[in-house]
């Protein structure tokens, strides 16, 4: 939204790369999936007119897969390198997208369409080729560049999310104990999720709705970080637990045995969980960030009017995006903070 689409560029190779490391640690247990099936003894092995899509539409491979993988980051990459100028990687991250998920095929094959051939597989079933990246639409002096797009058209991208994905939070418990006055407990409980409403995007001349592809489902990642992250907090908790109390009782201790300071004890012992306390509760509102994940992440991509206006809303609320005459397009990002509620940026280039 600061217009660096470059950095932002950086930030995507990040993710992919992470995404690699993932794809691999997940790549043994799809090659023993294949070995218990007798499927394919190596790679080596694959058929004449193997398709990795065929492969990734079987659902027993698909379990396997690692959840991280998600078609919405490839996307909203191809979309970015495009920007940043970096085609071959545009291309790589479009058709990984579109490997993903059929949807983003669909979005990519009406935001930029080709007029390449369709390809035949065993004369049975009817593949799409992914679209071509357009060239971007240039502006000098009044003159046009090569572009998919007319001259009288601008291109609109749309990254929307809603909802929040269920998580853990530590619930402070505080049980009176004599002499140290109280033992601080951290105890990890759910979060519930919330599911987002829908979001709609209108676009003013003509008027029709943009369709918003859900791209990106976290309920599934979050689901399954759940688990380890309960472990985790148990974990935490009983070993704070016990340091607390060994702190406030060795204070105590410390305290009781001198004879000046020994009527103070209890209180040493309070005072010192308090501290402990209030630290606590600073480092847990400083550190945990998990909460606040979008449930659902959608994209959508178009053309629109020079100068038109995309109207974005959910329940009651209307936010409405007029670009400018003279940008080449518009990225927009939602996000709805309630059900009647949504904040909007928007950057162009």
């Amino acid at each position: 939204m600061l217009g660096d689409f470059n950095g932002a560029a950086v930030e995507m190779r990040r993710a992919d790369k992470r995404q690699e490391i993932w794809l691999e640690e997940s790549q043994a247990r799809i090659e023993n999936y294949l070995e218990s099936k007798q499927r394919l003894a190596s790679p080596d092995d694959l058929p004449i007119g193997y398709s990795m899509r065929d492969f990734l539409r079987d659902h027993e491979v698909r379990s396997l897969i690692n959840n991280y993988q998600d078609p919405f980051s490839y996307s909203l990459g191809a979309v970015l390198f495009r920007l940043a100028g970096d085609f071959q990687a545009a291309d790589v991250s479009m058709r990984r997208g579109i490997t993903l998920d059929d949807k983003a095929g669909e979005m990519f094959a009406l935001a930029w369409p080709n007029k390449l051939p369709i390809r035949q597989k065993d004369n049975a079933s009817v593949l799409p080729i992914p679209p071509a990246l357009p060239p971007m639409l240039e502006i000098k002096s009044g003159t046009y560049g090569p572009s998919m797009a007319a001259p009288d058209t601008q291109e609109v991208t749309i990254i929307a999310f809603s909802g929040l994905v269920p998580a853990l939070r530590v619930e402070n418990v505080r049980i009176w104990v004599p002499a140290i006055g109280y033992l601080l407990i951290d105890l990890p409980s759910y979060k519930r999720p919330v599911f987002g409403t829908s979001i709609t995007a209108t676009i003013d001349e003509p008027n029709t709705e943009l369709a918003l592809h859900p791209l990106l489902r976290t309920s599934m990642l979050a689901y399954r970080t759940l688990w380890d992250e309960l472990r985790m907090e148990i974990t935490f908790a009983v070993t704070r637990t016990v340091t607390r109390a060994g702190i406030a009782a060795g204070t105590y201790a410390a305290a009781a045995s001198n004879k000046d300071t020994r009527e103070y004890a209890p209180l040493a012992a309070t005072v010192a969980t308090l501290i402990m306390d209030l630290f606590a509760s600073a480092m847990s509102e400083s550190v945990r960030n998990w909460e606040t994940l979008p449930d659902m992440g959608y994209l959508a991509m178009g053309m629109i009017a020079r100068g038109g206006t995309v109207t974005l809303g959910v329940g009651g609320d209307r936010t409405a995006v007029t670009l400018p005459h003279d940008a080449r397009g518009v990225i927009i990002m939602a996000t709805e903070l309630s059900n009647s509620n949504l904040k909007v940026h928007y950057v162009t280039y």
